[in-house]
C-alpha cells in the first residue's frame, strides 16, 4: 500500500490488460474520453496527474502521464460501488507490464491479474451491465436484430456518451428499448388502437412504433422531434437487461455511425472495445437486420425503415401503409427515424449494385455478394452466398458477416445484386441501396 500522505494514497491496479484502479469503496471503469476543459487536478506525482470531471453519473477521472511516452489512461467512478470480484470492469489502456511499472513508480498496490483478451470486459453477467447502466454507463448488448449500444433513455449525460462513442450525429435519433407495452405507454402521450393492435402481434419482436413522445422523454434521444421511436425486443437477455437496469434503455446499432452493424460480439469488440464499459455477449443475432421503423398516426401509418417485421406482415394486421419519398433524405436534419440517412451501414470498400452479375466487367480484387450461387461466381476474388436456398431469412441473418467478411479482404470493390423486392428483401435492398451510396 503507499505511505499515507502520498498523493496516490489508497489506490491500487488490478491488471486487466493494464489494469482496474480502485480506492477502497469505490470502483474506477477505464475508457479513453477526456473532459479537459472542466476537469479538477486532484493529485500529481511523478509526471503523473489524477483528475476529476464531475457530472450527474458520479464523476469521471482521468490518470495520465505528461509525457507521450506514457500511455493515457483514462476512467468513469462509480459511486458506493465496491471493488471488483468477478472482472466485471474495463481495464486500463495498456499492458500489465505497464500497470506493474506504473504503480512501482507511484508506489501503488498492483493486484491479482483478471484474465480477458478483451479490451472491455464481456460475457454474460447480466446484473454487473444493469449496474452500469443505472450508473449512467454504456453497454453494448445483443437482440435479435443487431448488437445495441445501450445507455439509460432517461439520462441525457448517459445518452450524450452513447453519441460521442459511436460518432453519431445528434440529429439521427435513437430506439427506446422496453419490457413491456404499459412501459411504451409511460414514454408516450398517445397510442392509437392501429399501435394496440402492432404491438399485440409483433412486440416482442423486432418492430419499432414512432408514437408522440413524453415529456420526460429527453430531446437528446429524439433529435428534438415530438416523437419517439419504442420497442419490445425479445432477446432474452435483452430482457433481463432491461429489467434488472428498471430503467428505459436508449439504443443504436454498437457499431461506428454510417458503417457495417453487428450482429456478434466479436464484431463489437473489434470496433467499439475499447471504448465500452461491458459488451453482453448474446451470441449472434436471430434477425440480422435492424427493426422495422412505423409512424403510428390515427390516418394511414408510414413504414419509415424496412426491417426485421416485413410489409406484408404488418398490412395484414393494419391494412395498408405509406412509404417514404423515394428522393434521397436530408441528410443534414432531424431525421424521423434511425436508419433514414441516405448513406448508412456502409463497408470501407464500394459497394456497387448490378442487376446481373454476368454483366460485370471484371477488375482485380473484386468480390460478390449474392442470395445464391452464381455461374460466374468463380470470376471474383472472394464470394458470399447468403443462402444457398434462396431463403431471405437465412440471407437476413448472414448479411451483415458477409459484408464485414469481404471488406476484411482488403478489395477493391464489391459487387452486389438486388434482392427479391419482397418480405425480408426490402430491408436488405435498402441496406444495400445506402451502403452503396456512401462511395
Amino acid at each position: 500500500m503507499s505511505r499515507a500522505g502520498e498523493p496516490f494514497a489508497g489506490w491500487r491496479v488490478h491488471p486487466l490488460n493494464g489494469g482496474v484502479w480502485w480506492c477502497p469503496g469505490t470502483l474506477v471503469f477505464f475508457g479513453r474520453h477526456s473532459h479537459a476543459s472542466t476537469e479538477r487536478v486532484i493529485a500529481e506525482k511523478d509526471g503523473w496527474t489524477l483528475r476529476e470531471f464531475p457530472h450527474s453519473g458520479g464523476s469521471t477521472r482521468s490518470f495520465r502521464s505528461d509525457r507521450k511516452t506514457d500511455r493515457i489512461i483514462e476512467g468513469r467512478k462509480r459511486r458506493a460501488s465496491p471493488p471488483p470480484t468477478n472482472g466485471c470492469a474495463p481495464g486500463l489502456i495498456g499492458s500489465e507490464a505497464e500497470a506493474l511499472a506504473v504503480g512501482s513508480r507511484l508506489n501503488i498496490v498492483v493486484g491479482e491479474r483478471y484474465h480477458s483478451e478483451m479490451d472491455c470486459p464481456v460475457g454474460q453477467d447480466v446484473e454487473c451491465a444493469a449496474a452500469i447502466i443505472r450508473e449512467g454507463g454504456v453497454v453494448a448488448f445483443a437482440t435479435e436484430t443487431v448488437y445495441g449500444l445501450g445507455a439509460n433513455a432517461l439520462d441525457p449525460t448517459a445518452v450524450a456518451r452513447v453519441f460521442e462513442v459511436k460518432g453519431r450525429p445528434r440529429f439521427d435519433p435513437l430506439i427506446v428499448h422496453v419490457n413491456h407495452v404499459d412501459d411504451a405507454h409511460r414514454l408516450t402521450t398517445a397510442f392509437p388502437e392501429s399501435a394496440v393492435r402492432l404491438a399485440n402481434a409483433f412486440w416482442p419482436g423486432p418492430l419499432t412504433l414512432v408514437l408522440p413522445k413524453a415529456e420526460d422523454v429527453p430531446d437528446l434521444v429524439t433529435a428534438g422531434l415530438s416523437t419517439v421511436a419504442v420497442r419490445v425486443p425479445v432477446h432474452p437477455l435483452a430482457r433481463q437487461l432491461i429489467s434488472q437496469a428498471g430503467v428505459p434503455i436508449a439504443a443504436p446499432s454498437a457499431n461506428p455511425f454510417g458503417e457495417v452493424s453487428p450482429t456478434t460480439a466479436e464484431h463489437v469488440r473489434q470496433q467499439l472495445g475499447d471504448r465500452i464499459d461491458y459488451l453482453l455477449d448474446g451470441g449472434r443475432c436471430a434477425v440480422g437486420v435492424e427493426s422495422t421503423v412505423l409512424h403510428v398516426d390515427d390516418g394511414r401509418s408510414t413504414l419509415l425503415r424496412p426491417g426485421g417485421v416485413t410489409q406484408e406482415e404488418i398490412e395484414q394486421v393494419i391494412g395498408p401503409v405509406n412509404l417514404p419519398p423515394a428522393a434521397d433524405a436530408n441528410d443534414e436534419q432531424p431525421q424521423t427515424a434511425p436508419g433514414m440517412l441516405s448513406r448508412h451501414y456502409a463497408p470501407r470498400t464500394p459497394l456497387r449494385i448490378v442487376e446481373r452479375v454476368s454483366d460485370v466487367a471484371m477488375a482485380d480484387c473484386t468480390g460478390l455478394l449474392t442470395l445464391q450461387t452464381s455461374d460466374v461466381a468463380s470470376r471474383f476474388d472472394a464470394v458470399e452466398v447468403l443462402s444457398p436456398g434462396g431463403d431471405l431469412c437465412e440471407a437476413a441473418a448472414n448479411f451483415y458477416a458477409a459484408v464485414r467478411r469481404l471488406d476484411a479482404h482488403g478489395l477493391e470493390g464489391i459487387v452486389a445484386t438486388l434482392f427479391p423486392d419482397e418480405g425480408l428483401g426490402r430491408a436488405l435492398n435498402d441496406r444495400l441501396r445506402r451502403a452503396a451510396r456512401a462511395h
